[in-house]
This record gives C-alpha cells, sequence and structure tokens, in this order.
C-alpha cells in the first residue's frame, strides 16, 4: 500500500510536471533529482523534503537561465555534496545513533571531498581556459606552477625520500625538452628551424603523447648511463659529480658537430605545444600520483630506509644500489617530462637557459615546501611561481604620490624583497612549510572541530551561577 501511494503521489507530480515542460520517455532523470532533494532534506522528514526541493529547485532554475544549463547537473550534485558534508543525515534528517567513525567511513568522507575539490578546481580551470584570463598572468602562473610542481616533487622523489643529493636536474630537464622539441617539429618548418644545418637530420613528426613518454625514457636511460659510477659517491660529492653532469651534457648539446641534430646553440622551436591549460595540470597530475603510488609502495619504504641509515637498510636486507637507480631513474624521467612541458609553455628550447640556477631554483622550492612532503613542493611551487613572477611585480615599478617619490623601488628590488621573503621562511619554517607532513582530510576536520568546540566553550557552555547550581 506505501508502494502503492508512493506511485500515486509520483504520477500526480509528473502530471503538474508536464503541464509545465514537454513530456518524453527519458524524463526519468526527475525522479533521481526528487531523490536528491529528499537526501539534501533529510530521509523520512516531510518538511525536510519540501525544503531540500526549493532548495534545490530555485537555484538550479537561475543557474540555468543565467549562467549555464549545461552546469545544472554540476550543481545539483555539488549541493547534494556540500550539504552531506555538513549535514551527514540531511537538513532535517533524523540523528542516527551516536557511533564511533570507523576507518571505511572516514575513507569515504575523504573521498567525496577530494571530488568536490577536484570538481571546483576544474570548474574554475575550465571557466579561465574559456575567457579572457586564459591569457593573463593568473593563468601564466597557473600553468607554471603546475609545471614546477612536477618537477619539485621528482627532485623530492631523490632529495627528500631517498636522501640522495644531486644537483643534475637541470641536466635531465634538458634532455627532455630537447628529445621532445626534436621529435614534434613538423617537417615542413625543419628548414626554418634548422636554417644552419640544412634542415637537420631528422625528418619526421612524432604524436605529440608519444613524444612526451620518450622524453622521459630519454632522460631516464642517461640517468642510468651516469648512475653505476656516481651513486656510490655520497653527499656532497654526489651533488658535485650530478652538477657535473648537467654542465657536460648542456655544454655537448651546443657542439657545432651536433647542430644537425640539437640545432648546436640556437634555439629550437615551431614544434606541438598545447592550447589548453588543463593540458600541464592533467600530465603533471598523473606523473605525480604515479610518484606518491611509488612512494607508499614497498620500494618507497625502501628508500626512506636508506634515507634514515643506509647500514641498517643493507642490514635488513634491501640492495642499496638497486633501489638508488630506481629512485635516480624515476626522478630523472618524470624530469624529463617536466623539461618537455616548460618548453611547450616557452614556446622555445635554448640549452643556455637550463643553468644550474635552475636546478637551485627547484631545490629551494624543495626546501621551502618541506624535504619529504609531496603537499609542500606543490604547495610551495604555486606560492614560488606566484611570488617571483606575479605578486610581487609591483616593486619593479617606480612609484609617485604626489609629488613624493618611494625610495627603492624600481627594477630589481622585486627580487631583493622575494629573497628576503625566503629567508624569513628558512628561518622560522626550518623544516619548511609542510616538514614531512602531507595534506589530511582527517587533520582538517579535526582542527575545525577544535575551533568549533572552543567557540561552543566559549559562548554556549556551562556557566556557574550562584548556589552552585549550572546553567546551560
Amino acid at each position: 500500500s506505501v508502494f502503492m501511494l508512493a506511485g500515486a503521489l509520483a504520477g500526480v507530480a509528473g502530471v503538474l510536471y508536464g503541464m509545465k515542460y514537454n513530456v518524453f520517455p527519458t524524463m526519468g532523470n526527475v525522479g533521481l533529482k526528487a531523490f536528491i532533494a529528499s537526501v539534501i532534506g533529510g530521509l523520512g522528514s516531510v518538511p525536510g523534503a519540501i525544503v531540500g526541493a526549493l532548495l534545490l529547485g530555485i537555484p538550479e532554475a537561475l543557474v540555468s537561465a543565467y549562467v549555464s544549463s549545461s552546469l545544472r547537473d554540476f550543481f545539483s550534485f555539488a549541493l547534494l555534496i556540500v550539504i552531506l558534508l555538513i549535514k551527514p543525515n540531511g537538513l532535517f534528517g533524523e540523528k542516527l545513533k551516536e557511533k564511533v567513525y570507523t576507518m571505511k567511513n572516514n575513507k569515504m568522507r575523504n573521498l567525496l571531498c577530494t571530488l568536490l575539490l577536484a570538481a571546483v578546481l576544474l570548474g574554475l580551470l575550465l571557466y579561465i581556459d574559456n575567457s579572457d584570463l586564459k591569457s593573463s598572468m593568473l593563468s601564466a602562473v597557473l600553468q607554471k606552477g603546475a609545471i614546477y610542481a612536477l618537477l619539485v616533487v621528482s627532485m623530492n622523489l631523490l632529495n627528500g625520500f631517498t636522501g640522495l643529493f644531486s644537483l643534475g636536474q637541470a641536466g635531465f630537464m634538458l634532455l627532455g625538452a630537447y628529445t621532445y622539441a626534436i621529435l614534434t617539429i613538423p617537417v615542413a618548418q625543419r628548414a626554418n628551424v634548422y636554417q644552419y644545418f640544412d634542415g637537420g637530420v631528422v625528418q619526421f613528426q612524432m604524436p605529440q603523447l608519444p613524444a612526451l613518454i620518450l622524453a622521459g625514457i630519454v632522460a631516464a636511460l642517461f640517468a642510468a648511463l651516469i648512475g653505476a659510477p656516481v651513486l656510490r659517491l655520497k653527499s656532497d660529492y654526489l651533488a658535485i659529480a650530478t652538477l657535473g653532469f648537467a654542465e657536460i651534457l648542456r655544454a655537448v648539446i651546443q657542439w657545432e658537430k651536433l647542430g644537425p641534430l640539437t640545432n648546436a646553440s640556437n634555439i629550437l622551436r615551431k614544434f606541438t605545444g598545447y592550447s589548453s591549460i588543463l593540458f600541464p595540470f592533467i600530465v603533471a597530475g598523473i606523473c605525480i600520483a604515479m610518484i606518491v603510488l611509488l612512494i607508499n609502495s614497498t620500494y618507497g619504504r625502501a628508500f626512506k630506509a636508506i634515507r634514515e641509515d643506509e647500514i641498517a637498510a643493507e642490514a635488513m636486507g634491501i640492495n642499496l644500489m638497486k633501489h638508488k637507480m630506481i629512485s635516480f631513474c624515476t626522478s630523472s624521467f618524470f624530469a624529463g617530462i617536466g623539461g618537455a612541458l616548460l618548453a611547450m609553455f616557452q614556446h622555445n628550447v635554448q640549452a643556455k637557459s637550463f643553468t644550474t640556477a635552475m636546478t637551485y631554483e627547484i631545490l629551494l622550492i624543495v626546501v621551502i615546501g618541506g624535504i619529504g612532503s609531496i603537499t609542500g613542493s606543490i604547495l610551495g611551487s604555486f606560492l614560488y611561481v606566484a611570488c617571483s613572477e606575479w605578486w610581487l611585480r609591483f616593486l619593479d615599478n617606480p612609484t609617485v604620490i604626489g609629488t613624493f617619490k618611494v625610495p627603492l623601488l624600481g627594477h630589481g628590488f622585486r627580487m631583493v624583497v622575494f629573497s628576503v621573503v625566503i629567508m624569513v621562511i628558512v628561518l622560522f619554517y626550518r623544516q619548511g612549510l609542510m616538514g614531512t607532513r602531507e595534506f589530511s582530510w582527517d587533520a582538517i576536520f579535526a582542527f575545525f572541530g577544535k575551533v568549533g568546540r572552543f567557540f561552543k566553550g566559549l559562548f554556549g557552555g556551562k556557566k556557574t551561577v550562584k548556589g552552585g547550581a549550572v546553567n546551560e
């Protein structure tokens, strides 16, 4: 009887819907929206169902009318997730029996929060990509920040998680950038690019994604070649050896004899780029996710054991050379892909730009974010790029207020202030912004829970009055 009554009410609702809108066989989606409204209001609550329907229907109609009808479903499900995160039983749902959150419940909540955050970031990037902001400084900072995030995380894998102090990152980036550029220049344009070398020796063009993967493979192969002798060194000696390799590689690529392949010291250009700002985010996101999976695997635990104590790790049966080589080659592979992305972002490649200063810049971001923290590397990359390229840019412009000229402001002052900011961060955050910690939804919810309990105790806690009575 309950099922029959519910069906009858649904039929009446269908009649009312048909009076206003067109009737078609696939209109079952309306039933899904009704269920969403019920969940928002709270299952088992009639007033909740009414409020949920109003909360869902009115804003959805406004979004469809004034923003875009294609975002209507996105808004519906986003609203559902937000309300369930705040009120797990809906706005007017009956409270379930109090129970301790299990790990499974926490994982589901964290997954929903992650999906919601990803949806918001995707929506923001799509908006920037399809508006006038695409050519703005914001777009440039986001793209470069995503590329640097991949480069910094790849270096952190080696320096932070394995404990190998390497300064050859610019060399592997150079290999990746040149490999990608050489393989993706259109055949018709090679005569213009290799104008001093009769069009060069490579007379074919590869698709973008295979060339991008091959850029990482070439960098990893060179890392394997130099890894056998170099990884036997430790500490500063390893750093100097890898730094020397990067400088040798940069000199060799500019060698005139290799000009038909590398264009010597001339610029490589006209290679395949990307048109959407989503591209570097997608590639960097996939690569960072693969690095995270590696760190959380048995290999990652072996890397950390080597970092803490090589003698103890070897005594436990860990093959030091094998795991160091895996870490070194993996880091180089992703550095090569990052170098190819950087080449696409800059629209040209020249060996002289891949100097030791670029390696120091990436190492600095590793230290700022936190050695041994993936989250810190990503956060530090975006903050570093935003500060150096955008937020402090006004300091390079002379400023006059009335007849008073503000002292010091002028060309180069931006980098002075930026250097002071970095020194302050290093002095007060000895382990970087994140240290060895990672982003955690559990920590965020615990923090807001503490804040909520603090204000509840401050404004709505127990108060003792005369006579010892306690009023709530």
